[in-house]
């Protein structure tokens, strides 16, 4: 037995055989493996401090309040807000024919492509110093573009991400993600949220670089594409940014379904990609990020046939050990789980991803 913050963790000894060109086919067979890349060329010529960019997809009940909050910013900064209507069937089209004359609101329509084909078409002509992602049906909170856009000036940031509301339908606050203010220049990955929003980018991180399109959870190129590569990352502690529960999102969506296999898809590309560019990062950093994301891997497929848990097991596991001769050298958590993936014991395996958040 070993024991962690008063749970008893055993090695439960189910031992799983599951061939690695199995569990591929069988994936491959459930969810096919999408085509996306992360490598562009952006063209880049800023005309503004800021590009704001909005992906608009049936956003009928709160495409107004997002842009209104945007619109009564007071700053000193030059902004334009880069809304991309993505195929909307509903009364978007409609709403944003009331900004056409706003000379902060640029409109491109386009056929449906899905969050990432979204971003990435505002992507295509950075206008902007600096970047920011805003969901259609979220809001920025008051004088975010001036706290933001102060410190990424002071400091010559190349990301500043500040604190978050986490609201209910009726925009009523239900928590909050609390950063303190950094100073100096420090490593954030384990600080920075992985999500697009409730941060300002430099546009130069974009300029060869845009979301893979195809794949559900798309956000993952911030782990491993942009905040090991760009070193000037900071927090800062006032709310910016207000996030909406969405009972349509893929957060509540993919609890079941078969496109939750993508985590395997795009963790298996993301990682081949971080290492042909040969990071300039300690092995303990992607070593932890890999057992992290096998544990997210897990929780996002565990209500999907067995078969599917375990050959998601199978093939983060070749890729894992493949790289790292030896377990992580500190948090008994890792080691824990490191451990259970040398001995093929997928019992354990699950009963430490269950309890994650509690070890």
């Amino acid at each position: 037995m070993k024991k962690i913050t008063g749970f008893q963790i055993p090695f439960a000894g189910s031992v799983c055989n599951l061939e690695y060109e199995e569990a591929i086919e069988y994936l491959q067979k459930r969810s096919q493996k999408p085509n996306g890349i992360v490598e562009a060329h952006n063209r880049l010529n800023p005309q503004y401090d800021l590009q704001i960019i909005i992906p608009a997809y049936n956003a009928e009940k709160y495409i107004e309040n997002c842009l209104n909050s945007i619109l009564s910013q007071k700053t000193q900064y030059t902004y334009v807000i880069t809304v991309i209507n993505d195929g909307s069937t509903d009364e978007t089209s409609q709403i944003l024919s009331k900004y056409l004359d706003d000379e902060h609101v640029d409109i491109i329509s386009q056929s449906n492509k899905g969050f990432s084909g979204a971003r990435n078409r505002g992507l295509k002509n950075l206008v902007g110093h600096y970047l920011m992602f805003v969901d259609s049906d979220d809001w920025i909170c008051e004088d975010a573009i001036e706290k933001l856009m102060n410190k990424s000036i002071e400091w010559d940031a190349d990301i500043v991400e500040g604190s978050v509301l986490f609201v209910d339908d009726n925009g009523r606050t239900l928590s909050r993600k609390h950063h303190f203010s950094s100073c100096g220049d420090k490593d954030y990955e384990e600080t920075l949220w992985g999500q697009p929003w409730g941060k300002v980018i430099r546009a130069t991180v974009f300029e060869n670089l845009c979301f893979p399109e195809g794949f559900w959870y798309e956000d993952s190129i911030f782990e491993y594409c942009i905040y090991p590569f760009w070193k000037k990352k900071y927090t800062i502690e006032n709310d910016v940014y207000a996030y909406r529960y969405n009972l349509n999102g893929i957060t509540y969506k993919s609890r079941g379904n078969v496109k939750s296999i993508d985590h395997y898809w795009i963790m298996l590309y993301l990682w081949d990609w971080i290492k042909d560019k040969q990071i300039l990062r300690s092995d303990e950093w992607l070593q932890i990020s890999m057992l992290d994301n096998m544990v997210l891997g897990y929780l996002r497929t565990k209500d999907l046939d067995e078969k599917t848990v375990q050959s998601g097991f199978v093939v983060l596991r070749k890729r894992y050990l493949s790289s790292f001769a030896n377990p992580p050298r500190q948090q008994n958590k890792y080691i824990l789980l490191d451990k259970s993936l040398r001995k093929k014991d997928f019992g354990q395996f699950k009963l430490l991803c269950d309890r994650w958040r509690y070890l």
